[in-house]
């Protein structure tokens, strides 16, 4: 699984999520998808009990996510995008 297979595995499942979004920490960057600043939401998968069993969902949060850097969603455009020393980059 490639870093854009891994987005798109968490994109599906958080967009399903809206509320649990919506609670998320915002972080003030700008999405490099749509040039949106206000509008990313870093992703958590502490409080979902599904994800206990979803592999395909732990492959994608581990390809995505380290020390330096976690998956975030844009509430704009939707599309999920990393945090690193707060700046929004694409997946790749």
């Amino acid at each position: 699984m490639d870093e854009f297979d891994a987005a798109e595995v968490l994109r599906l499942y958080w967009l399903g999520q809206s509320d649990t979004i919506s609670s998320q920490k915002i972080i003030l960057a700008m999405c490099p998808f749509c040039g949106k600043g206000d509008r990313i939401h870093l992703l958590n998968h502490e409080d979902t009990n599904f994800l206990a069993s979803n592999d395909n969902y732990w492959a994608a949060w581990e390809k995505l996510s380290s020390l330096e850097r976690l998956p975030g969603i844009c509430r704009f455009c939707l599309n999920v995008v990393i945090i690193r020393g707060g700046q929004a980059e694409m997946p790749g």
